[in-house]
């Protein structure tokens, strides 16, 4: 049976073994991180089919530092984009907005119940795999996925790089 792959990002060491342990009963091939540095380590070597993210660590921002960087890695290297899901106790609505209009997939509250993100999860998994296999079956390099977020009715465009 082919697993999913998950690379965690959580700095708060009980919360990350809370997510590790739930997302591994699900049969996810889990990867941790516990800062940005990390992270971007992890996601070069694992190459995972979603990311689950917090946004806020002692060395940056999820967004600003992680997400940034990250896009710029996979354009270097040439690596298809896996979707990301952010996982925050932050209500502060200019984190909420900068993460809608940045593309980030999906935004979770920590408060809500792990089978919801875990769903979400496997949700952006299987969207994002179906948008490639349009690509490659339209025999495209590079093409623009627009998709629509119900929670916030704003279009959320990814480019999409096939190797």
């Amino acid at each position: 049976m082919f697993m999913d792959s998950l690379l965690i990002i959580e700095d708060d060491n009980s919360t990350l073994i809370r997510l590790k342990r739930v997302f591994e009963r699900k049969d996810f091939y889990v990867s941790i991180a516990r800062n940005i540095e990390e992270g971007l380590d992890v996601f070069i070597r694992e190459k995972p089919s979603c990311i689950l993210m917090d946004l806020h660590f002692p060395d940056g921002h999820g967004l600003e530092d992680f997400y940034t960087k990250l896009l710029e890695l996979q354009d270097k290297y040439h690596l298809t984009p896996c979707p990301i899901v952010v996982l925050t106790a932050s209500d502060a609505e200019e984190d909420l907005s900068e993460l809608v209009a940045s593309g980030i997939y999906a935004i979770h509250n920590k408060n809500e119940p792990i089978d919801l993100v875990a769903a979400s999860v496997k949700e952006e998994i299987t969207r994002c795999r179906r948008s490639v296999w349009k690509i490659l079956k339209g025999g495209k390099k590079r093409a623009s996925l627009t998709r629509k977020n119900d929670k916030h009715e704003s279009d959320f465009s990814n480019i999409m790089k096939v190797v």
